[in-house]
């Protein structure tokens, strides 16, 4: 992944490394750390190094798809319970009124017929991976990042 690189970094100094995710910034900042042996050539260190790793885990067998799916419960649920008090109301049933006016209070509050759609757009807009499939341990930490910046979905309205 990287070839031909070259660093000193001296006593009281910083490093920045910046480029796009998934490119070998933390492989880089592991192998200068220590915490990583290089493929080939060497690492020279001089007194001591810290570094402050970056964890975002994943649970075993979460993707994408299973992220999208917790951010869109909400609206899911919503839908559900419209649904729900519709046939209650064709049923006759006691608060049927009720439950459905609440129900379609929540759905519209959370725009719930459009969910799905608004957090592939967010996805694309954050250069994150739409792929539902895609196992989130097979991304490099700051793609895991970006497809969680929409796990917990923000409704204006909600308060």
């Amino acid at each position: 992944m990287l070839d031909g690189i070259d660093v000193t970094v001296s006593h009281r100094s910083r490093m920045v490394v910046v480029g796009e995710n998934g490119r070998g910034k933390t492989m880089l900042l592991r192998v200068l750390s220590g915490d990583l042996a290089p493929d080939a050539g060497r690492v020279g260190r001089a007194g001591t190094v810290g570094m402050v790793h970056q964890a975002l885990g994943a649970r075993a067998g979460e993707t994408v798809g299973t992220l999208v799916a917790e951010s869109i419960r909400p609206a899911q649920q919503a839908l559900r319970a419209l649904d729900l008090a519709i046939e209650d109301l064709e049923k006759g049933e006691d608060d049927a009124d009720a439950r459905y006016t609440a129900a379609l209070e929540a759905a519209t509050r959370l725009d719930a017929w459009d969910a799905e759609r608004r957090v592939d757009i967010a996805l694309q807009g954050l250069g994150a991976c739409t792929d539902r499939d895609r196992r989130l341990a097979t991304l490099s930490v700051g793609e895991r990042y970006r497809v969680r910046a929409r796990r917990e979905p923000r409704h204006p309205a909600a308060g």
